[in-house]
């Protein structure tokens, strides 16, 4: 499964907006969104950002595991 596919459903299961979420993370919600839409992939730094927002492991983020 990709990255941003797993942040997209993650997101939605805590019932976080593309925003709520970036801010978790300090990263823009259009980031967050570019990201989900497999626009770009997240370096290492911002996919563990984005792990804390969501409280998850980084390896479950990143792994190719459906989750």
């Amino acid at each position: 499964m990709q990255t941003g596919t797993k942040i997209r459903i993650l997101r939605e299961r805590r019932g976080l907006t593309p925003a709520q979420l970036g801010k978790l993370a300090g990263i823009s919600a259009r980031q967050v969104a570019n990201i989900e839409a497999r626009k770009s992939e997240p370096r290492l730094k911002t996919a563990k950002r984005i792990a804390v927002g969501l409280g998850v492991e980084l390896m479950e983020l990143l792994s190719a595991e459906a989750i």
